[in-house]
């Protein structure tokens, strides 16, 4: 009866997307019998893979936006105009995909500027925009 209710709450889990079978990698040889599959799992995050990809469009939108204007420098709201069809096509608010920005050193973001917050691309930044420009020329 445990059995069968934990493969039942296992079987829910899988079609929801929180839980994956894991798979060998290993190939078996000859006379070894490969692993079962479905008795070991792994968790797993719905969707995830929609959600990388639209937070990397999303630091290539700020990205290529920061790295169009003087010195690598914005004022936030310039940049929320320029990112804001790409933001709402992955759902992400902007201050997320900042967050993101700033915790990997591609921008710092200066709260206490006069006119507002102020984005400028860090060196790590000037790099991963010039690295779209050269992906973009192919």
């Amino acid at each position: 009866v445990v059995a069968a209710a934990a493969q039942a709450a296992a079987a829910i889990l899988v079609r929801r997307g929180w839980l994956v079978p894991l798979r060998s990698m290993a190939v078996a040889g000859p006379g070894e019998a490969p692993a079962v599959e479905g008795t070991a799992w792994l968790w797993s995050l719905p969707r995830c893979g929609l959600l990388v990809k639209a937070l990397l469009q999303s630091r290539s939108d700020v990205l290529r936006c920061l790295d169009r204007q003087r010195f690598g420098r914005a004022q936030q709201h310039v940049v929320e105009r320029a990112a804001a069809s790409g933001l709402s096509r992955g759902h992400l608010s902007l201050q997320y995909v900042l967050q993101d920005m700033e915790g990997r050193g591609l921008l710092s973001v200066d709260r206490a500027a006069p006119a507002g917050t102020s984005l400028l691309l860090s060196p790590a930044g000037v790099e991963a925009a010039g690295a779209l420009k050269r992906k973009r020329k192919r």
